[in-house]
């Protein structure tokens, strides 16, 4: 599991602004995130002879990530839950899956007073789901959460060529990256420099890096290339939040506010004005805060230093 937690939350900042299944013992806890959020009070993870149970609550909020018709609200999640509790309510069993299909298989067992769903059908819905098991941490996403323009961190230097034909590459000269690439169009971008000063220069649409052939980072500054959860340039941070959840770090560098998602391969950042308006959008391999037990309460005062 990659985990490279306090990695300097201003050197990011800074390229951002200026560049052109086994048995656990009862008593130990699982912890379980959904594209990055922690699923605190859902309840917990269940280990047993049939294998892992998920709560099913989170999972069916998240299934219009999935498929856009896939949207549950609470209200038909409730109903599910309770035709597949009771066995005389087979006929509303019948109008549920009748209405969704995709629930046909799906097979929820009450353990702890909690509706559950088996793993397996968790990756039958459509996520994606890993469990590292020396950390004791179960990782959900919805499909391409590290994705933005048909590009993931880890990709190679040929998958990007393959993609985007015309993309410009620089040697990355004075930085540890090997080569930074620029993407489509340049784009006007404002910022307020460390002199106080408002600066205004081009950037690209998408800006990627590569270090030993990988994407390490990709960042976006154009409405052309929203995220998986559909959020782009120009809409407004509320929008990220609906879509990202509350757990993320905040900061403030002179006029831009930046919220952070750590999710499970990396990072995920929405860079703002003060209107709250989001002007770039980045992926990173590294995360600031990490998950379980390891996971940083608070980043240290290096890690907000400008290097």
């Amino acid at each position: 599991m990659k985990k490279r937690y306090g990695f300097s939350f201003f050197v990011i900042v800074a390229i951002l602004l200026f560049t052109s299944w086994h048995s656990v013992e009862a008593n130990n806890h699982v912890y379980f995130y959904i594209d990055g959020q922690e699923q605190r009070y859902q309840g917990d993870i269940v280990i047993n002879q049939d294998g892992m149970w998920v709560p099913l609550r989170p999972v069916f909020e998240n299934l219009s990530y999935i498929h856009n018709d896939w949207g549950l609200d609470s209200r038909t999640i409730n109903q599910f839950i309770r035709a597949q509790r009771n066995e005389h309510n087979k006929e509303e069993l019948h109008e549920i899956v009748t209405d969704y299909p995709f629930l046909m298989d799906i097979k929820v067992k009450q353990i702890n007073n909690r509706a559950m769903i088996h793993l397996d059908n968790v990756y039958q819905l459509g996520f994606d789901a890993f469990y590292f098991e020396s950390e004791q941490i179960l990782h959900i996403n919805t499909p391409a959460l590290m994705e933005i323009a048909g590009l993931r961190i880890g990709d190679n230097i040929s998958g990007v060529n393959r993609l985007f034909p015309d993309v410009h590459w620089n040697t990355a000269f004075g930085q540890e990256a090997d080569f930074i690439g620029f993407i489509g169009d340049m784009e006007e971008y404002s910022f307020i420099d460390r002199y106080g000063y408002e600066r205004v220069e081009e950037v690209p649409e998408l800006q990627v890096e590569i270090k030993n052939n990988q994407v390490t980072y990709l960042i976006a500054s154009s409405e052309r290339f929203p995220t998986s959860k559909g959020i782009k340039v120009g809409d407004r941070l509320n929008d990220v939040y609906r879509a990202y959840g509350n757990q993320y770090v905040r900061e403030r560098l002179d006029d831009k506010q930046i919220v952070v998602y750590d999710v499970e391969l990396g990072s995920i950042w929405f860079i703002a004005n003060r209107d709250q308006e989001i002007e770039r959008i980045a992926y990173w391999d590294h995360q600031l805060r990490g998950f379980g037990e390891n996971q940083v309460e608070e980043l240290e005062e290096t890690d907000l230093e400008v290097r």
